[in-house]
């Protein structure tokens, strides 16, 4: 049940992390991209 439960959680911060990674990644490209591009 303990075990399970931690499990569950562990997905979701996972999901949580990866989600913010991603959008810092795009801000960070945006930030650093040369303004021809936009």
């Amino acid at each position: 049940m303990l075990y399970e439960y931690l499990s569950q959680q562990s997905k979701t911060i996972v999901k949580y992390i990866s989600t913010q990674y991603q959008s810092l990644l795009v801000l960070i490209h945006k930030a650093t991209a040369p303004t021809s591009e936009k």
